[in-house]
């Protein structure tokens, strides 16, 4: 368990500094390429590395069932814990998917790796996953897919009330429309927008210092978690008729 992290980013060898930066993000495991999703769920609180599940009874009542994975917490602050500015700080990207209109993940490959969408022009949803669980505020973030061939640049934003699943730590990004046919690139990137999401356990005005908004670097190493094709610099995925 060593590997299990509760330091901050900066100065760790594993912050994210630069978007360009091409080392693990997140603090948590390391994720092999054939168990990228059951990381998904995986996040630090005040508890400190647990498994989230959010599920709905039979008779409708919801309920969040947690395995604590790596039980830690420094004795600073019950809610937080690591999970703070003095310790792990922000909430930070770890992984990203590709999913149709309808939440069913695009995991069919081309040749080349790249992630293969057929059928046409296309609404694409891109989520995005933190190492914390987070909240949007009332502000919406962007982040934009490159056009590599064919097709144009597409920005995707933010819908409130759609990141909640999982473990509360997925953020949904929504094209505006469908996504002409072409190859495109989530290139190491910023999130844009003013502080769109924010650590839930410490989020609200009245949280003073420890209030925490999500770092926004996309880091190369959290684009790496898409199906990369070969010889390529970012995650690429075609859309094809």
């Amino acid at each position: 368990m060593s590997t299990w992290n509760f330091k901050g980013e900066s100065g760790s060898g594993l912050e994210q500094g630069t978007v360009s930066n091409a080392k693990k993000v997140g603090n948590a495991p390391m994720a092999q390429a054939d168990n990228l999703a059951s990381k998904r769920n995986v996040i630090l609180t005040g508890k400190g590395w647990v498994r989230r599940v959010n599920k709905q009874t039979n008779s409708g009542t919801r309920r969040v069932l947690e395995e604590v994975l790596v039980a830690a917490n420094p004795g600073t602050n019950a809610n937080t814990g690591y999970a703070s500015n003095t310790y792990a700080g922000s909430p930070d990207v770890q992984q990203m998917y590709l999913t149709t209109a309808a939440n069913v993940e695009h995991t069919a490959l081309l040749s080349n790796g790249n992630i293969s969408i057929t059928g046409g022009a296309a609404a694409v949803h891109v989520h995005v996953v933190f190492n914390e669980p987070i909240v949007p505020t009332s502000n919406a973030g962007t982040i934009v897919a490159t056009a590599v061939n064919g097709g144009s640049n597409e920005t995707f934003t933010s819908v409130v009330g759609e990141g909640t699943h999982g473990a509360n730590n997925i953020v949904v990004f929504k094209s505006s429309g469908t996504v002409a046919v072409g190859s495109y690139q989530i290139k190491a990137q910023t999130i844009g927008g003013n502080k769109p999401f924010e650590n839930v356990e410490a989020a609200g005005t009245d949280q003073g210092t420890d209030r925490r908004f999500a770092n926004l670097v996309i880091s190369g190493a959290a684009t790496t978690t898409l199906a990369a094709g070969a010889g390529t610099t970012g995650n690429t995925f075609t859309i094809a008729s």
